[in-house]
């Protein structure tokens, strides 16, 4: 049990759960207000709605090396890139999902996919940035590795700049627009902006990630055989009791955000 110090005593009226809530009543002391706080009340056993917007999730499928197909299949949609021109797709790191594509004509590309639930997506992009050329660079890379970054982040709320689903962004000069460099490119997928008709193929993978409603991803699984094999290891997902729990801590670190 976790022990905290302050000035001010705390006083605890009542405990009591009701309707899937657990509801304290608080008050400090030498205080005339007293305040109430209802948590959730998360039971492991019973079924619980599953969303591939959990961080725990996503990197699980997304990130495992028999699902190369499905990241690759998704790395292209979203980039235009043509997987026929990939010699190799490695996964240097599942905990960003980092990964490094070899491409037949000798060169190389960095892909790094993010869901950014947080603040600051744009400046969070940035210094990931930063990083990762700088650790390269430090490796004796040098200035010719690699060819091009490439940030996929997706979030799951409106930019200042635009409510677009899906953004590019890339180094241009400000007034005939010439491409400065290919060295970085960064995709921005906002989950908020999914149409309810008429979508896409990209559209259809956001929804699928985006929803918690079991029946829409079988809807969707049926137009897709990429989307059928990650909704067959989402039914498995939780017979695991470890990834309940690793799920619901990455739950409640994107609620603390």
């Amino acid at each position: 049990m976790k022990k905290f110090i302050t000035n001010q005593l705390i006083f605890i009226f009542f405990c009591k759960q009701y309707g899937g809530y657990i509801y304290l009543a608080i008050m400090l002391n030498h205080s005339k207000y007293i305040l109430i706080i209802m948590l959730k009340d998360v039971n492991l056993n019973e079924p619980m709605n599953l969303t591939l917007k959990n961080d725990y999730a996503f990197k699980r499928i997304f990130g495992k090396e028999e699902n190369k197909d499905i990241l690759s299949a998704f790395i292209c949609l979203v980039t235009e890139m043509n997987e026929e021109d990939f010699e190799e797709l490695l996964i240097e790191k599942e905990d960003i999902l980092n990964i490094r594509i070899n491409f037949k004509n000798g060169q190389d590309a960095k892909i790094v996919m993010n869901l950014l639930r947080g603040e600051n997506p744009e400046e969070r992009t940035i210094i990931y940035w930063a990083n990762m050329y700088y650790e390269d660079f430090n490796k004796s890379f040098g200035y010719d590795y690699p060819n091009k970054y490439i940030f996929i982040n997706i979030v799951n709320r409106n930019f200042l700049t635009n409510n677009k689903l899906h953004s590019v962004y890339k180094m241009l000069e400000t007034e005939k627009y010439t491409n400065f460099s290919d060295l970085l490119e960064i995709h921005f997928l906002n989950l908020r902006q999914i149409p309810t008709e008429k979508r896409n193929v990209l559209e259809d993978w956001l929804l699928f990630i985006e929803t918690e409603q079991e029946e829409v991803r079988n809807m969707l699984a049926e137009k897709n055989p990429l989307l059928k094999k990650v909704n067959k290891q989402i039914k498995e997902f939780f017979n695991i009791e470890k990834n309940k729990e690793l799920y619901l801590e990455a739950e409640k670190s994107s609620s603390d955000l």
